[in-house]
C-alpha cells in the first residue's frame, strides 16, 4: 500500500489544481471545458499507463479523485446536480477509457466507450441538456445601480400619473417584469405571471410590469388596458433610468425578484419549454420569501 500513497497524493493534488484552473481561467463555453477535461484525462492515463506498465491500480488512482470531487456537489451545491455530477463526470471517465484503449486495444474498452457515448447521448437529450439550459437561464445575475433603485424610481401609470413604487406597492416581496410591447417572449411569459399572481393572492407579494421607453406610451397604455389583471400593476418607465448607465435590457423580458429591497434573483428571456419548472421553482422561492 505504501507504494500507492505518493501517487494518490499526486493524483488528488493534480485533480484539485486542474479543476480549479479549468473552471476559473475564464472559459465561458461549457462544451470547451468538457472537451479539455476529456483530453486531459486521456493524456494523463496514457502517460501514467506507459510509465507504470499499465498498472490498473495507478490508473484507478488517476480517476477516483475527480469522481469524488464532482460527487461532492450533492452536499456543497445540489443545484449543480445533474450538470456537474454525473454529466460533467462522464468526460474524464470517457477520456480515461480512451487512454486505456490506446494503450491496450481491447474490444471491452471499445464496447465501454460506445456504451458510454450512447448513454451520454440519451441522457443529454432527455435530461441533462434541458437542465443545463435551464440552469444557465436562471443563474444569470443582473445588477442594478442600487438595490433600492426600483423602489425609489418614479414611473407613469396607465392614467398618466407619476408614482413611486415605494409609496404605491406595500409588500416586501415584489416581482418586477421589464418588457416591451410586441416582445414575443414577454407575451408567452405573461400567463405564467398571472398564474404566480393567482397563487399568492392575499399574501405579501406583488407583480409589477414595467414597460420601457422602447415602446411609446400610447402603445403601453393600450396593451396594459387589454391585459389588465387583478393584482398586477402596469407601469411605464418614460426615462429608462432603471438600469445603470442607461443600459438597455437584452433579451427581454427581464425579471427581477426582490425582497425587502434586496435583489433575490434575475431571469432574462423566456421559453415555454421551461414553463412548468419555472412556475414550480418560483412558487417555492416566493413561498419561502413571504414566510420570512
Amino acid at each position: 500500500m505504501k507504494n500507492y500513497i505518493k501517487p494518490t497524493l499526486y493524483s488528488i493534488s493534480r485533480t484539485l489544481l486542474f479543476t480549479f484552473l479549468i473552471y476559473n481561467i475564464g472559459i465561458s463555453n461549457q462544451a470547451l471545458i468538457f472537451i479539455a477535461t476529456y483530453l486531459f484525462y486521456c493524456c494523463i492515463t496514457i502517460l501514467i499507463g506507459r510509465k507504470h506498465a499499465l498498472n490498473y491500480i495507478y490508473c484507478i488512482i488517476i480517476l477516483l479523485p475527480t469522481i469524488l470531487i464532482d460527487a461532492s456537489v450533492f452536499i456543497t451545491y445540489p443545484a449543480r446536480v445533474p450538470l456537474r455530477f454525473p454529466f460533467a463526470t462522464i468526460f474524464p471517465v470517457l477520456g480515461y477509457i480512451t487512454g486505456l484503449l490506446y494503450l491496450r486495444p481491447s474490444k471491452i474498452y471499445l464496447a465501454a466507450i460506445i456504451a458510454m457515448v450512447g448513454i451520454l447521448g440519451y441522457f443529454s437529450w432527455v435530461y441533462w441538456v434541458p437542465d443545463m439550459l435551464y440552469t444557465a437561464w436562471t443563474e444569470k445575475s443582473f445588477k442594478l445601480a442600487s438595490p433600492k433603485l426600483l423602489r425609489g424610481n418614479y414611473f407613469v401609470t396607465v392614467n398618466g400619473d407619476s408614482v413611486n413604487i415605494k409609496d404605491t406597492i406595500h409588500t416586501d416581496c415584489i416581482l418586477y417584469e421589464n418588457y416591451f410591447v410586441g416582445c414575443p417572449a414577454c407575451e408567452k411569459k405573461y400567463p405564467s405571471l398571472k398564474a404566480l399572481n393567482d397563487t399568492f393572492i392575499g399574501k405579501p407579494f406583488s407583480t409589477v410590469m414595467i414597460c420601457g421607453a422602447i415602446t411609446s406610451f400610447e402603445k403601453f397604455k393600450a396593451h396594459a388596458e387589454k391585459n389588465k389583471y387583478n393584482g398586477i400593476t402596469f407601469l411605464y418607465d418614460k426615462n429608462s433610468n432603471v438600469f445603470p448607465n442607461g443600459e438597455r435590457v437584452s433579451p427581454f423580458p427581464l425579471e427581477i425578484l426582490s425582497n425587502k429591497d434586496s435583489i433575490i434573483s434575475s431571469v432574462e428571456g423566456y421559453s415555454l419549454e421551461f414553463q412548468e419548472r419555472y412556475l414550480r421553482e418560483r412558487i417555492a422561492l416566493i413561498n419561502k420569501l413571504t414566510k420570512e
